[in-house]
């Protein structure tokens, strides 16, 4: 009996740590995958975070064409690929998107602390104790919902600013051979 209520346990707690993965039980459609003539853009951070704005064909296409583990900046404009790889630049729009990659950090910390107390909740939870910790962890699985909700509307919002300005600055790279053709 015991190791059943043990399992149903760490079933109800994997299901409400999925439920915080999808912004409070709300789970998008994917996004149809843009036709490669579209515009699109890839940022390649020194490290391996990338920040985007296209398909998983164009983030493989930017890595494709990044030199070791440098800072750069994929993109098609208008049918055509580029790339950027200038430090001052690239600062720029490093800087562009530091709130949103704040926020996208704060959100996986967010994750790993729920994953963390769950565990602990499980080691000390006694038997008979069982119903009380599962409404008390259904609570906390709800506020960190929303809070995770509320960082993702934030994100939006970044990302959609962002988006309407990278456009600018993409043009203006184009124009002063800033941007390279590939």
């Amino acid at each position: 009996m015991r190791k059943l209520t043990i399992s149903l346990f760490v079933i109800l707690v994997a299901a409400a740590s999925l439920s915080v993965a999808f912004a409070g039980g709300k789970r998008r459609a994917p996004a149809a995958a843009p036709a490669p003539s579209a515009d699109a853009w890839v940022l390649l951070d020194g490290d391996d975070a990338a920040t985007m704005s296209g398909s998983t064909a164009d983030l493989d296409t930017a890595r494709a064409v990044r030199k070791g583990n440098e800072a750069i900046l994929w993109f098609r404009r208008g049918g055509k690929a580029y790339v950027i790889r200038d430090a001052s630049f690239m600062a720029g729009v490093s800087k562009l998107f530091a709130a949103q990659r704040e926020l996208r950090q704060a959100r996986l910390a967010g994750r790993d602390d729920a994953d963390t107390e769950a565990e602990q909740r499980k080691v000390e939870t006694a038997m008979n104790e069982l119903e009380k910790q599962q409404e008390a962890l259904e609570a906390e699985q709800e506020k960190l919902g929303a809070q995770q909700e509320k960082l993702g509307v934030q994100q939006e919002q970044l990302a959609d600013a962002a988006e309407k300005k990278i456009g600018a600055l993409l043009d203006a790279a184009i124009a002063n051979k800033t941007a390279a053709p590939l």
